[in-house]
């Protein structure tokens, strides 16, 4: 991949919380025990392409996008935008990238202030980053934001409250906060997942909207695969803090190596009684991030699993071209 064509490199990315001791445990002089919820994640994203990081709740992959944003500081790992390192650059030097760099959260009714209204919510970044010199330069990038995410006419919606909206347009705005900055990489966290079926299709085709004029980068975080397979061009798998395959999302949705891959697209429904699906049973509970197993981290629910996966972990390994899984049976 030619290092002209990536926006983002992310090398062993790692991010733990320490976990909470009680005063018995300090005085006993106990080890600080952490949440590895990011642990050692590699991938590239190419510039202009929607990168979809994968998996069931808690894997990690909310983490890993405020992590790459710096919303999160990072425990260990470098992360690249743009060839910059910007893994520990100072805020003054952060704050410069916010403008490139953005974030549309999952749920429109915490990510939205409830006492500010629509205009308000949209003038802060404006404001902060001092995209608009007078009043009516101000008006004009919000009115063209709202019109943007099809929140038409913006005089019906300016004056409004968080609350007197519906879900889609409240995700409207959040979208708008984020697009109003001109981006040219944006972390999308599940912003379709709490939105009725009807009207998903179109908040996606209105952020994607930008990226098909101006070329914008993303990175889609999901768990639903169905839904990723239409959106994204490539994409990662992650099972407790790992990334267990990695690939085009025809190479994941078509052609699956890694037994959780499998099992995730088994567990896809499809709309047609008729077909009989086969079932791929995962076994037992997902391990706690504080402890988790010794080898492959997915060797306690997975049926093909051996002596060598229960003590040696498993690198990403390239089987075809582009397709990568960490898996020791294949």
């Amino acid at each position: 991949m030619d290092s002209e064509e990536i926006e983002l490199r992310v090398v062993d990315l790692k991010k733990w919380f320490p976990v909470r001791r009680g005063i018995f445990s300090s005085l006993l002089g106990r080890k600080t025990q952490h949440v590895k919820a990011v642990d050692g994640v590699s991938f590239n994203v190419r510039r202009g392409e929607i990168f979809g990081l994968a998996g069931e709740s808690g894997c990690g992959k909310t983490t890993a996008g405020k992590t790459i944003l710096r919303l999160l500081e990072p425990t260990g790992g470098e992360i690249y935008f743009q060839g910059q390192n910007i893994t520990d650059i100072g805020k003054k030097d952060m704050k410069e990238l916010r403008r490139k760099m953005q974030i549309i959260y999952q749920d429109p009714y915490e990510s939205l202030n409830p006492r500010m209204t629509v205009y308000d919510i949209i003038a802060e970044p404006i404001n902060i980053h001092g995209l608009a010199s007078t009043p009516s330069e101000m008006e004009d990038l919000i009115y063209k934001s709202l019109d943007d995410v099809e929140l038409a006419p913006p005089e019906d919606f300016i004056t409004r409250f968080p609350h007197e909206l519906s879900g889609g347009q409240r995700q409207r705005v959040a979208v708008a906060r984020s697009l109003v900055m001109n981006p040219s990489f944006i972390v999308a966290d599940e912003p379709i997942s709490m939105l009725d079926v009807s009207i998903r299709a179109g908040l996606l085709k209105v952020m994607f909207k930008s990226r098909e004029a101006k070329g914008d980068t993303y990175i889609f975080i999901t768990h639903d695969l169905a839904y990723a397979r239409h959106i994204c061009d490539r994409g990662a798998i992650m099972y407790l803090g790992k990334i267990v395959e990695l690939g085009t999302m025809d190479d994941l949705v078509k052609n699956p190596l890694h037994p959780y891959t499998i099992a995730l697209m088994v567990a896809v429904p499809v709309p047609d009684p008729r077909l009989e699906k086969a079932r791929a049973i995962i076994g037992g509970e997902v391990p706690t991030p504080i402890d988790p197993p010794p080898g492959c981290r997915f060797h306690p629910r997975c049926s093909r699993a051996t002596e060598r996966c229960r003590s040696e972990l498993p690198q990403l390994v390239e089987i075809e071209t582009g397709h990568f899984v960490a898996c020791h049976n294949l």
